[in-house]
C-alpha cells in the first residue's frame, strides 16, 4: 500500500474508475461509496441542473415580455406600417391563423412571396423596399411563419407544412402564379415551396429565390463549417438547453434593452466588407430591431430556437429531387456566417442531378449584400425573368 501514495491524480483518477467497474463501489477518503449511490448523486446534479436551468428560462422570458412593451424602445405599428402596406390574415383549414403584409403594387400579376429571416417578421423588407416594387410592378406578399409575429404556433410544424401554408394563402388570394424569396433562414421555406410544387406536377410556382441561404447542415462536411456554425453545431448537440438559454439572454440585452448594441455588434462584425452599402445596412439595422421585436413578441426564441434545430436536422425532403423548376441562389462571397464553398457543394450536387439551378456570387460582400439597393433590384428583376417563361 505504500505505493499507493506515489500515485498521481490522472493515475487515482483511472485507479477509481476500475474499482467503479470491477467492485461496485468507491473508495473515497477511507469510506466506501456505492455505485448506486454514485448514480443517485448524478442524477440528483442533473435534476439540479435542469431546475436552475428553468428558474433562469422562466425569468429571462418574463423579463423578454415586460421589455417587450416599453414604449421608449418600440415604434408604434401605425407609424411603422405606410398607408398601402396593410396588416392581413387568413384562416388555414385546421384553424390557425397566418398574417401577412403587401408591399408594391397590389393589382400586379408578379407576385413574389417573401419568407423573413430568423427572428423577424411580415414587417421585414428592404429600407427601399417600397420603391422599388413600385417601380418595377412587383406585388410582395411577407407572411409571419407560424409562432411568429400575429400568427398562430404550430408544435408539429416543418418546412413542408409551411410550403402548404403558403399555398393555402395563393388560393385564398387568387394568385394564379408566384415566385418565393427566403432571405437567410427564411430561404429553406423557398427551397420547400419548390419542392412542394414539384411533388404536386404544380405550375404555379415560377422560381424559387435564395438569398445568403441557410443549408442542409447535415449533408455538409462540418470542417467547414465556419466559427458561427461550428458553435451552434456544438450547442445542438450536446447541449440545446445551453443554446436555449444563450439565445434568451442574448435577446434580452440586445435586441429588447439595447437595440444600439445589436447594430453597432453587426457593423462591427463585417465592417470592412460594406464599403458602398453602409447607409442601406444601418438603416435596416435600426429597422431590424423593430421587425424581431414583432416577431418574437409572443413566443420569445421559441420559434427561432426551432428553426435553429430544423436546419441541423432532415428537412424533409432533398435538394436533388426538384428538377423541374428554377432555384436561384445568391451569396456574398465573403459571407462570414456561412461560408460560399458550402453553398457551391450543395449547387454542384443539384446541378449533377439535373437541377435547373443558378448560382449568383457577388464578390467581396458578406452575408448582407442585398441591403444595397441596386442589388436588391438586379435580384427582383432577375427572378421577374421566370414570369415570362
Amino acid at each position: 500500500m505504500a505505493g499507493m501514495s506515489t500515485l498521481n491524480h490522472r493515475d487515482r483518477l483511472i485507479l477509481n474508475i476500475y474499482k467503479i467497474l470491477y467492485t461496485g463501489h468507491l473508495r473515497l477518503y477511507g469510506s466506501f461509496i456505492p455505485l448506486s449511490s454514485i448514480l443517485k448523486i448524478s442524477a440528483l446534479a442533473l435534476l439540479s441542473a435542469y431546475t436552475s436551468y428553468k428558474i433562469i428560462s422562466y425569468y429571462i422570458n418574463s423579463r423578454i415580455k415586460k421589455c417587450s412593451s416599453i414604449p421608449s424602445y418600440r415604434i408604434p405599428l401605425r407609424d411603422m406600417m405606410k398607408d398601402d402596406a396593410v396588416i392581413k390574415g387568413l384562416m388555414m383549414d385546421d384553424g390557425r391563423w397566418i398574417s401577412y403584409c403587401e408591399y408594391g403594387n397590389l393589382n400586379s400579376p408578379n407576385v413574389i412571396f417573401y419568407c423573413h429571416s430568423l427572428g423577424g417578421s411580415r414587417l421585414e423588407r428592404h429600407p427601399n423596399h417600397e420603391q422599388v416594387a413600385r417601380e418595377l410592378n412587383v406585388r410582395f406578399i411577407h407572411l409571419d411563419r407560424p409562432g411568429y409575429g400575429q400568427s398562430t404556433t404550430h408544435d408539429e410544424r416543418t418546412y413542408l407544412t409551411f410550403a402548404h401554408d403558403l399555398n393555402q394563402v395563393s388560393k385564398a388570394l387568387h394568385i394564379e402564379r408566384y415566385a418565393v424569396m427566403g432571405v437567410s433562414s427564411g430561404a429553406p421555406y423557398a427551397l420547400a415551396c419548390a419542392h412542394y410544387h414539384q411533388k404536386h406536377n404544380s405550375d404555379k410556382l415560377v422560381c424559387a429565390v435564395a438569398v445568403s441561404s441557410d443549408l442542409p447542415y447535415r449533408e455538409l462536411p462540418e470542417c467547414d463549417y465556419s466559427p458561427y456554425l461550428k458553435d451552434y453545431q456544438f450547442l445542438i448537440r450536446f447541449a440545446p438547453f445551453l443554446l436555449r438559454v444563450f439565445m434568451n439572454v442574448e435577446i434580452y440585452k440586445n435586441v429588447f434593452s439595447n437595440p444600439e448594441r445589436y447594430t453597432q455588434h453587426i457593423l462591427h462584425y463585417e465592417s470592412t466588407l460594406y464599403e458602398h452599402e453602409g447607409d442601406d445596412l444601418k438603416t435596416f439595422l435600426h429597422s431590424c430591431v423593430d421587425f424581431m421585436r414583432e416577431g418574437m413578441n409572443a413566443h420569445g426564441i421559441q420559434e427561432p430556437f426551432r428553426e435553429v434545430k430544423m436546419e441541423r436536422s432532415e428537412w424533409g425532403f432533398q435538394l436533388n429531387d426538384i428538377v423541374n423548376i428554377p432555384i436561384i441562389f445568391w451569396h456574398g462571397a465573403r459571407n462570414k456566417l456561412i461560408p460560399i464553398k458550402l453553398v457551391r457543394k450543395i449547387t454542384d450536387k443539384m446541378e449533377a442531378a439535373g437541377c435547373r439551378v443558378n448560382m449568383n456570387e457577388v464578390a467581396k460582400r458578406g452575408h448582407y449584400f442585398y441591403m444595397n439597393t441596386n442589388r436588391w433590384r438586379e435580384m427582383i428583376v432577375h427572378c421577374l425573368l421566370h414570369f415570362k417563361t
